[in-house]
């Protein structure tokens, strides 16, 4: 892919030519692969309302990877945002950095592959509040998930990689969760998962674990 954007640019084409570009998928860009070319290039594409990074390696520290993130975070129309193995890489780790600004578009987020103990979700849903489907996955560290107050947007969650008790204590956050997927490290003791769907998610209709459905009967109220 790296080649092809390096021909794309070649050839006189900029991405900003595509004013009425509306979806958006990079694969396998990196830090010298024209990225501080597409980090210019975003915000002047005020209709992307899909965008994909996957594969694509934005930065080495904090510091270099913020500025594309809030460039993503502002772009007017986008509401559909996915990066898979997409992250900055630092010793060796996974790290995301959360947004300093707030988005009022995107509803969903996919971070796939994160292997940062300090990357604070609060802050990430602070400055995501109309999200509404997100999706998580972590390696051998998971970000901080300790939230003050409830994220009620959010109605379904896909989480992977987890301990039981980070799970835990993010369900117990997400009042108006409606549909659940639980994949590898989660807890397959449905006793602990009904008494946590009768405490803490009254909404819940749907629970899949591992590609299993949870029995309908644990489901109710």
């Amino acid at each position: 892919m790296s080649e092809q954007i390096d021909c794309f640019y070649a050839n006189g084409l900029t991405l900003q030519q595509f004013t009425n570009l509306q979806s958006l998928m990079l694969c396998g860009v990196g830090v010298n692969h024209m990225l501080d070319r597409i980090q210019i290039a975003l915000p002047q594409l005020p209709h992307i309302t899909h965008l994909t990074l996957d594969y694509c390696t934005l930065g080495y520290n904090r510091v270099t990877i913020l500025p594309l993130i809030n460039i993503i975070w502002s772009l007017p129309k986008l509401s559909y945002c996915y990066f898979i193995n997409s992250i900055t890489f630092c010793h060796d780790q996974a790290l995301f950095v959360p947004p300093t600004v707030a988005s009022s578009t995107i509803t969903h987020l996919t971070i796939w592959n994160i292997d940062d103990p300090y990357c604070e979700m609060a802050a990430l849903f602070e400055q995501t509040p109309y999200l509404q489907h997100f999706s998580v996955s972590a390696w051998t560290y998971y970000p901080d998930f300790r939230l003050t107050s409830s994220v009620p947007s959010i109605t379904t969650l896909k989480i992977s990689g987890f301990p039981y008790k980070t799970v835990c204590d993010l369900l117990q956050r997400l009042p108006n969760l409606s549909h659940l997927y639980l994949g590898a490290n989660n807890s397959d003791d449905h006793q602990q998962w009904e008494e946590l769907i009768g405490d803490f998610l009254p909404k819940l209709k749907k629970c899949q674990f591992n590609g299993r459905l949870l029995k309908k009967e644990l489901l109710k109220n």
